[in-house]
């Protein structure tokens, strides 16, 4: 039975050995019913939730890896419990149950280690968004521990990730959703997802028929996994004929290794598409976004490293006030060092955070964001959704 792991600590444990909770995917919901008929268990209707969480302990050497696939052998449940997730429960319409092993020694899942699989999915020469016009702003959206970022002006929208905490049930997420309200105004607009991690995607499963009527586009980075989740959106997304387009990894310059770096992707202002290099680490193989408007900036980055947002994107942006969103919640993102900023203005930074078992924003980072902008950042945990004016 084939597993994707999303996560591969969901809760993360303070101490090496002790048990964990891992979050996958399943390959198609065939699998799901399979699994549910092993346990005994009668799925919900109507349920399109796919993912799982297992509690199990097992050693980090020997544990599921974050991005990899897994042929596990449906025998090992034979010692677990199997339990739905109620709707009012946090995962919520996207995780479907729990599963935890009641016996105590460790168990390796190294020899069920299988070959990626990847979703076929068109792919672009480059960006081909419209334009927007007049004055611009950028919106950080509240939405707990997740990415969404919204660049709005009077007759456009262009969401950056899309995606609420795992924290939140489905009615939560639903009601971010609905305060949106996208197609209220009569905008139109186009989606860019920067890497398939489901705190930066999970909103586009809940967007009401209203709302997709007036999305044009979804943009993503090749090598999506071909998970039931990744079905259940493109069939809603055709369903309402959008068409999903993937970008695929820049070519690699010469003399950079095996290091992945970010490569100018596509400009064309507003915008400054970024892809990186291929490489195994999903949250560095991603999308960056720069925004540029009439006096500042918006930089939006997604989960990649600050050291690579530094020497690839920050030297390509006009000399003017910057608003940087800062990398992966105010969490770990490599070395704190950003010594390009020195040619920006000003440097403003919103932190998109919320309650969280990681500690985002980490503290030293929290420190050396606020050395950046000579004061504490704006934190939507604090202060609600983020409005600059760009």
């Amino acid at each position: 039975m084939l597993f994707y792991v999303e996560k591969e600590n969901l809760y993360r444990p303070t101490h090496r050995t002790s048990r964990k909770t891992i979050l996958v995917d399943t390959a198609s919901v065939k699998d799901i019913h399979e699994l549910e008929k092993r346990f005994k268990h009668q799925g919900s209707d109507g349920n399109e939730a796919s993912m799982l969480t297992i509690e199990v302990a097992s050693p980090p050497w020997r544990s599921m890896r974050e991005g990899a696939w897994y042929d596990v052998d449906p025998n090992i449940f034979a010692d677990a419990e199997y339990r739905m997730v109620e709707s009012d429960e946090p995962g919520s319409g996207i995780i479907r149950a729990e599963i935890t092993f009641r016996r105590s020694p460790p168990i390796d899942f190294s020899p069920f280690l299988a070959s990626p699989q990847q979703a076929s999915i068109p792919r672009m020469g480059c960006f081909s968004g419209l334009p927007p016009r007049g004055e611009l702003e950028l919106v950080v959206i509240n939405c707990g521990q997740g990415n969404w970022n919204e660049i709005r002006s009077k007759n456009h929208f262009f969401i950056y990730d899309i995606g609420a905490s795992l924290l939140f049930n489905q009615a939560q997420v639903q009601a971010i959703v609905a305060s949106r309200n996208l197609a209220g105004d009569g905008r139109i607009g186009q989606i860019t997802i920067s890497h398939w991690d489901v705190d930066h995607y999970r909103a586009l499963l809940e967007l009401r028929p209203s709302d997709l009527n007036c999305i044009s586009s979804v943009t993503v980075p090749s090598q999506i996994p071909d998970t039931a989740t990744y079905k259940r959106t493109i069939q809603l997304l055709q369903h309402h004929s959008i068409p999903l387009r993937a970008i695929p990894p820049a070519p690699r310059p010469a003399g950079t290794g095996r290091t992945i770096i970010l490569c100018p992707h596509h400009i064309a202002l507003p915008f400054h598409f970024y892809r990186a290099v291929p490489g195994q680490s999903r949250n560095q193989a991603g999308i960056v976004v720069a925004v540029v408007g009439s006096n500042r900036t918006a930089l939006l980055t997604g989960d990649h490293h600050y050291s690579k947002i530094d020497s690839a994107v920050l030297p390509n942006l006009p000399s003017q006030p910057l608003i940087l969103v800062a990398p992966h919640h105010g969490g770990a993102a490599g070395a704190l060092r950003m010594s390009n900023l020195n040619s920006f203005p000003s440097v403003e930074i919103a932190i998109s955070v919320g309650c969280n078992t990681y500690g985002h924003p980490l503290k030293n980072v929290e420190r050396f964001l606020s050395t950046l902008q000579g004061s504490s950042p704006d934190r939507t945990d604090l202060a609600g959704s983020l409005t600059y004016k760009l």
